[in-house]
């Protein structure tokens, strides 16, 4: 097959939610990447695959030679994998972690890229490793650990609330009105998020994480934790309870 290849990493899957009415688009996850394909050359060239995170685009040769857009000389070769077409893949893609106490829905919108990003923005919503989150716990000032709320997903997975956050690598969200949204992205189409909540079901106090597919998690106040040491310490002994 000729035509074009895109390449993303794992970490996006999210974002592929945008193209799920374009046609002709086929998906392969492979190792760290996920690769797409297609024949319509004016796709490749698109606002929507250009704006993909970290995206690199090939021309496809013979051989499965792949050409970035910017060379004229083959840089890689294609891996060998089961293509999927995206609507598909979307479907059986490995979900989001899950919560204590959420529920995952799908709502009648979608997150694109934001066109004008402020790069000092900050997140009020973390989410990470939960070891991570514990270690830095253990010696941070009561001041901070006050100034945050904790839930622990299925995966091991901490999602920290208030602000500042910990300075810790993982996935940041801004949230207004008990919706948080990625950093960088936005509502497509635009729509007040107090009206998101409500068709959320967002009680007081808990809150949705919306993700680029257009899905939710919806955790509610009674399973985000104060962040003291000893919510914190137990939690981590319950987790290796069950992990044993």
């Amino acid at each position: 097959m000729k035509g074009w290849i895109a390449r993303i990493p794992q970490q996006h899957a999210g974002a592929l939610g945008k193209l799920r009415l374009t046609p002709g688009i086929e998906v392969m996850s492979h190792g760290e990447a996920i690769w797409l394909r297609g024949s319509s050359p004016d796709l490749l060239h698109s606002h929507a695959v250009c704006t993909l995170p970290d995206v690199t685009r090939f021309q496809l040769g013979a051989h499965d030679a792949l050409t970035p857009i910017d060379r004229f000389v083959p840089h890689e070769r294609l891996p060998h994998g089961t293509w999927l077409g995206l609507q598909q893949w979307l479907l059986v893609r490995q979900p989001a972690p899950a919560f204590a106490g959420e529920s995952r829905q799908r709502v009648a919108m979608m997150l694109e890229r934001a066109r004008h990003q402020d790069a000092q923005q900050q997140g009020n919503v973390l989410v990470t490793a939960f070891d991570r989150f514990a270690d830095y716990c253990e010696s941070a000032s009561k001041v901070r650990l006050k100034a945050w709320r904790f839930a622990v997903s299925d995966r091991d997975r901490a999602l920290v609330c208030g602000t500042p956050l910990p300075p810790l690598l993982g996935d940041h969200y801004m949230e207004r009105e008990a919706v948080a949204i990625p950093l960088g992205w936005t509502v497509s189409p635009p729509i007040d998020v107090k009206l998101l909540a409500k068709h959320l079901n967002v009680e007081p106090g808990g809150i949705a994480i919306v993700h680029p597919d257009g899905c939710a998690n919806v955790i509610p106040n009674e399973h985000l934790l104060p962040a003291t040491r000893s919510a914190v310490r137990a939690t981590r002994a319950l987790t290796s309870l069950t992990d044993g």
